[in-house]
């Protein structure tokens, strides 16, 4: 088992990416997710940070460890 899969990292950024633009937008629209984001870590943008990279290294570690076919 390769060590570091590009597959798995290109889909983790793809997640993530769409997770931070998405919660992003919900913060700025409903108040109460803006307060939950900055009740984590005392402010909004770090609490984003934290869960994204919690989001990366877990979806990184599930699909390194899913087999793909050899292309």
């Amino acid at each position: 088992m390769n060590r570091f899969s590009i597959r798995a990292l290109a889909y983790a950024c793809h997640t993530v990416i769409w997770f931070v633009a998405i919660i992003t937008i919900a913060a700025e629209l409903a108040e109460p997710v803006k307060g939950l984001l900055a009740g984590l870590t005392g402010h909004h943008w770090t609490g984003k940070g934290i869960i994204s990279l919690v989001i990366f290294l877990l979806w990184r570690s599930f699909l390194r460890k899913r087999k793909t076919p050899e292309t």
